[in-house]
């Protein structure tokens, strides 16, 4: 009960956001609810595009726009193109102000728990997967799809990304197409990643590379 009178405490007094509140939580074929008492929670900052299939599973709260300093005015975008799903675990999802969070046409982007910070992307080409207890800080960006093709043979344009649980992202890092990165690892700022990371590791570098082992981290 507490989280939802948090989130709906996000909603303000502002007339847009209780608009966008009512429109996608309760008249929206493109928002699907698994548990009633969870809620899709748009901010006056939020900016929402759904195409058609598009979908967004509710099984926790999905705050989106939350800015970080009261009165700002940066946005946080989505945008579920066509025949798209966006998944949101138990744990919901805060995306704060400033994030931009796009699933190509078919694609398919799952966020089990996650903290991340103003000014991260997320582009899911193929499925994007992200584990529980992760964070992300400022500016990290996720690509699975290339968007444009290089013509040559046997290039694939999309692979999955699987992020683990418990994986911290420092800020300015790159995680590129076809990488899985394994539970409880840490990814250094501005590190780009290419490879997969086992779990446990801490990463470094462009291209990353692991520079410890037997890494264990707390918030």
């Amino acid at each position: 009960m507490n989280r939802i009178l948090l989130g709906i405490g996000r909603l303000g007094h502002s007339p847009k956001a209780w608009y966008l509140f009512l429109k996608y939580n309760f008249f929206s074929s493109h928002v699907q609810r698994n548990n009633k008492s969870k809620f899709f929670l748009p901010t006056r900052n939020a900016l929402i595009k759904f195409e058609k299939g598009s979908k967004l599973i509710l099984n926790g709260n999905f705050i989106l726009g939350t800015p970080q300093i009261k009165g700002s005015r940066i946005e946080g975008r989505l945008l579920l193109q066509e025949n798209s799903t966006f998944t949101i675990g138990t744990e919901g999802f805060e995306q704060f102000a400033g994030m931009y969070i796009r699933v190509m046409p078919e694609g398919e982007l799952e966020i089990e728990g996650l903290v991340a910070n103003e000014g991260c992307s997320i582009t899911a080409g193929k499925k994007i997967h992200i584990g529980s207890g992760s964070l992300f800080a400022r500016d990290v960006v996720l690509r699975s799809d290339d968007v444009h093709y290089i013509l040559e043979d046997g290039y694939e344009p999309s692979k999955p990304i699987t992020i683990g649980n418990h994986v911290w992202i420092g800020q300015g890092a790159t995680i590129l197409k076809g990488v899985t990165i394994g539970n409880d690892s840490i990814i250094a700022a501005k590190a780009l990643v290419v490879n997969d990371i086992p779990p446990h590791s801490l990463a470094a570098g462009v291209p990353a590379r692991i520079v410890r082992e037997n890494i264990n981290w707390k918030a």
